[in-house]
């Protein structure tokens, strides 16, 4: 089994997150002990992100599935042997915390677990909601200290 959880800067505006690249790997980790924990996500060997600008997520969103223009997470599932590939555009996430005046560390988490759920194979619907839910439930039952989250309570 390859390393559960890898990240690749391709793009280096970090500003725009709201947390260390350490802390955004401690993120994942949890989604990713929490997918797994999950029928559908038990295949999943791994998890890698990819921090693009909107230039290069608009590139991959119409190379691979023939969309135009920047979306803001991609999902890639992987193999048997090899871990499931997220791509986050850290342009679009910025914007869309500003559109729906979400707190960034909410939107960030949200974006991630969404983005897992589709690694597990499971398109929009109930089931997907569920694994998504179960993924930001669990960082607010065990909330990372160097990451608090408001969850609009």
């Amino acid at each position: 089994m390859t390393q559960p959880i890898a990240l690749t800067v391709r793009y280096q505006a970090l500003w725009l997150l709201p947390c260390s690249l350490r802390t955004l790997k401690k993120v994942l980790a949890s989604i990713f002990a929490c997918v797994r924990s999950f029928e559908e996500g038990r295949h999943l060997q791994g998890i890698e992100l990819h921090l693009l600008s909107d230039r290069d997520i608009a590139l991959a969103n119409s190379t691979y599935l023939g969309c135009t223009g920047p979306t803001n997470i991609l999902s890639f599932p992987g193999g048997s042997e090899s871990p499931g590939t997220l791509l986050l555009s850290l342009d679009t996430y910025a914007r869309e915390c500003l559109l729906y005046a979400q707190p960034q560390s909410y939107h960030l988490v949200h974006l991630l677990a969404h983005g897992s759920a589709h690694l597990t194979g499971l398109d929009h619907g109930e089931r997907h909601a569920t694994l998504e839910a179960a993924a930001l439930a669990n960082l607010k039952r065990h909330p990372l200290a160097d990451l608090p989250v408001d969850f609009g309570e």
